[in-house]
């Protein structure tokens, strides 16, 4: 019996064999093809298929080759298939007429099929397909073949498998060696074409048992030769299901949603811990886990879909796996929004178990803002478990209390780590997380963080969330890692830290706290102080305020001399004063200011019982400094006889100003947790130091440092010295001279100013101030760079 189908080639597509990927079949042109027979027909159903363009001529088949492929109708028996390379035959293939001869096992089961078609395969490369409706009519009076996956290129081995055995001689080492490089030549050619080869190699390895037992009986070998065999053939069929692995839902996984399917997974890391099988796959679906789970070391745990596809949902666990040593953990997500309480994700090591070549990657991480959620978190403890040769990749975790968490003890270190390619969208805490949790903690050293992107969203507030403790990079332990292509961003608004260099209560070794390097973009402030600010290299950052005002590093921080502390604002302005220029140094109304040299260097003397002095900062620092969470503010200054700085209200501080219109409408005074005095008797100089927390300032135009007075007698204050350093130190701690002072330059056309602001530089307003500063624009001078670019300056000196 047969039957003929009829292909039509679409409009405008070349012919098969010059290119394939534009072969298509137009099937609302062609015949309605479809196939019927009756069951255990055998190979009595023969197919005639013709194949031609849309203009008639018929296609080139010259070269291809064909295979039937097919899902039987589903039955109580199980769920097969039909696989079958061998019924093609090309009656005339430049004419694309061939005929296929249909194998009896096509025919065992009634019903429609689900999925029928031939492959068309060239080169060992699967061309296309040709589907068509294969209906098989069910026959009541007789019976035949049971029905199972019936794939020839496997039963061809199997053929080939049993005349080894029924003819074993000497040379069955040799014949053995053949049939497992026809083996690998079939996998990979199937693998190539997209086939799935896991069912097939799990039902020859079946039928490989059953021959065992057959030879066992019949006496074929010797004892000896039968256990040769069976090691061999046993390692062969292993060795290509070990490049799958032991699937979650063969082991009793539903993925559906709601049952439980914690067992299936306990079950297949046993048994990969176990046997020779070393790889766990989840297909798509969703499982829920409501146990913790240890991933045995040398254990790959893979999804085989889209990771978005394939979820883990935990519920009611402290963490979902432990992770140790040369495991792959890769392409899945993990929910843990309906978990109840804490948890971590991802646990690397535990109780005396290290983590050391392990790869994590290519993972969705989502918790929730009514739980910590941690989401890979080092938790190695006891001798010898350290945290070395982990590679994590290709992560993205949003809703979480900690993104990344690498935490030091005193017998764990963590070092030679690489942590790249990571996104974190809201985290309550902070996106990257280095800590100690004992004092003398071991090291974390020599890790490398690439490409790491943090944004602070409001979606990650919930019980666990502290506004004035989330920080994207926290670093609070560590030495030597490089911390390379950060970006951080700040969308909630409430003016989130970017970066914080700052060692924690453990951290009493500073050698443990040094020579880390940081580059990136942050979005929000910074805090150092002035030992983590010198002793690390945070020259490669570019630093943003949330209200858009771009700084242009931190380079001041890092002068080379790291013994002391740098003053980021120029000592030369008020000996320029002194000379004459412009300098953004102003005085309150009502006192007035006058400048000179005396014996100790250059001085500004304020003559007036009580009043206040600003230096503003705007173009100054690039708003540098008031981008940073904490400063600290100090004076020099020295009085006249018979003045007695013991009676004398001195305070040092940090003003920031709203400028509209020229008109100063808001001040606010950033707080000082802090102030203290130090005298210097050689010359009776007076430090005055305060301690500030800048807070969030952004909406602010104007920026200045300040030295108010009051209590004078004659009114005689000399100003020696303005600074400003990074974070807290002392009144007697001492500051080093800051860089020279220069001239203001922007890259403006000369008719695009006519005012301070627009060379992006704010001063303090007329009405404020007894000395203002007026813009004149003749002072413009036009400059020429060595690359030929031109800039204009000013004459503010900063």
């Amino acid at each position: 019996m047969s039957q003929t189908l009829t292909y039509t080639i679409g409009k405008d597509r070349r012919s098969l064999v010059k290119d394939i990927q534009d072969f298509k079949i137009d099937f609302d042109g062609s015949n309605t093809n479809w196939v019927q027979a009756r069951q255990y027909e055998r190979s009595m159903r023969q197919v005639f298929v013709n194949i031609k363009n849309e203009d008639g001529t018929p296609l080139d088949l010259t070269g291809c080759n064909v295979w039937f492929e097919g899902l039987l109708p589903k039955n109580s028996a199980g769920d097969f298939r039909i696989i079958d390379d061998k019924g093609y035959v090309a009656l005339d293939p430049t004419a694309g007429r061939f005929r296929f001869d249909m194998p009896g096992h096509a025919f065992t089961v009634a019903g429609s099929y689900r999925q029928a078609f031939f492959r068309i395969v060239k080169d060992g490369n699967s061309v296309t397909t040709l589907e068509f409706d294969l209906d098989v009519l069910a026959d009541k009076v007789i019976s035949g073949l049971v029905p199972r996956d019936y794939i020839t290129p496997f039963e061809d081995l199997y053929d080939q498998l049993q005349q080894i055995v029924n003819n074993a001689d000497g040379k069955l080492q040799d014949k053995l060696n053949e049939w497992n490089k026809k083996l690998q030549d079939l996998f990979d050619s199937l693998n190539k074409m997209g086939i799935s080869t896991q069912t097939m190699l799990q039902t020859l390895q079946n039928r490989i048992t059953d021959l065992e037992v057959k030879i066992k009986q019949d006496g074929l070998f010797t004892q000896a030769e039968a256990a040769t065999f069976e090691n061999k053939i046993q390692d062969a069929v292993t060795k290509f299901l070990s490049s799958y692995g032991l699937n979650v839902k063969d082991l009793g996984a539903t993925g559906d949603g709601n049952t439980d399917d914690t067992k299936a997974f306990q079950d297949a890391l046993s048994q990969a811990g176990s046997g020779a099988i070393k790889r766990v796959i989840i297909p798509e679906g969703s499982y829920v886990i409501t146990s913790e789970l240890t991933i045995p070391n040398k254990v790959d745990l893979v999804g085989i879909d889209n990771r978005s596809n394939t979820t883990l949902l935990t519920k009611g666990i402290a963490y979902l796996f432990e992770v140790g040593s040369n495991s792959l953990i890769s392409n899945f997500s993990i929910d843990a929004i309906n978990n109840g309480k804490d948890i971590i994700l991802i646990k690397l090591g535990g109780v005396g178990r290290g983590v050391g070549g392990s790869t994590i990657k290519n993972l969705h991480l989502h918790g929730s803002n009514g739980i910590k959620t941690y989401g890979i978190v080092t938790a190695a403890s006891g001798d010898n478990a350290n945290i070395y040769n982990l590679s994590i990749s290709n992560v993205e975790a949003e809703i979480v209390y900690d993104g990344i968490k690498f935490v030091s003890n005193q017998k764990v270190w963590i070092n030679g780590n690489s942590v790249r390619d990571v996104t974190v969208t809201g985290f309550a805490h902070s996106a990257l997380y280095l800590t100690s949790s004992q004092t003398g903690s071991l090291e974390i050293a020599q890790n490398l963080f690439t490409n790491i992107q943090f944004e602070a969203i409001p979606e990650a507030e919930g019980k666990t969330y502290d506004p004035n403790d989330i920080i994207g990079i926290r670093v609070e332990f560590g030495d030597r890692n490089k911390f390379t292509m950060l970006h951080g961003w700040d969308d909630d608004g409430k003016g989130a830290c970017g970066l914080s260099v700052m060692p924690n209560a453990n951290t009493t070794n500073l050698n443990n706290f040094r020579d880390n390097v940081f580059d990136g973009y942050v979005e929000g402030s910074i805090v150092t102080n002035w030992y983590t600010a010198h002793y690390n290299d945070l020259s490669g950052l570019n630093v943003c305020q949330t209200n858009g005002s771009k700084l242009k590093g931190y380079n001041q921080l890092n002068y080379g001399n790291i013994s002391s502390v740098r003053n980021l604002i120029s000592d030369d302005l008020i000996s320029y004063k002194v000379f004459g220029y412009d300098v953004p140094i102003f005085t309150s109304k009502n006192v007035s200011l006058y400048s000179s040299y005396d014996n100790y260097g250059a001085f500004l003397q304020a003559n007036s019982n009580s009043g206040e002095m600003y230096i503003t900062l705007s173009g100054n620092d690039h708003g540098l400094i008031s981008s940073m969470a904490k400063i600290t503010v100090g004076c020099d200054v020295s009085f006249d006889p018979p003045e007695n700085y013991n009676n004398v209200d001195l305070n040092a501080g940090f003003a920031n100003f709203k400028i509209n219109a020229g008109s100063t409408i808001a001040r606010v005074n950033s707080t000082a947790y802090q102030r203290e005095f130090a005298v210097d008797r050689s010359y009776w100089n007076v430090r005055v130091i305060a301690n500030i927390t800048v807070g969030d300032v952004s909406a602010y135009d104007v920026h200045a440092l300040t030295l108010a007075w009051d209590g004078l007698t004659e009114g005689h204050i000399k100003v020696r010295r303005f600074f400003v350093v990074p974070n807290e130190i002392n009144a007697t701690q001492q500051v080093d001279k800051g860089r020279a002072a220069h001239p203001w330059t922007v890259q403006k056309a000369p008719g695009k100013i006519t005012k301070f602001a627009d060379m992006f530089l704010r001063v303090m307003p007329e009405e404020l101030v007894d000395n203002p500063l007026n813009f004149d624009p003749n002072l413009l001078d036009k400059k020429v760079a060595s690359s030929g670019t031109q800039f204009l300056s000013y004459p503010i000196w900063y």
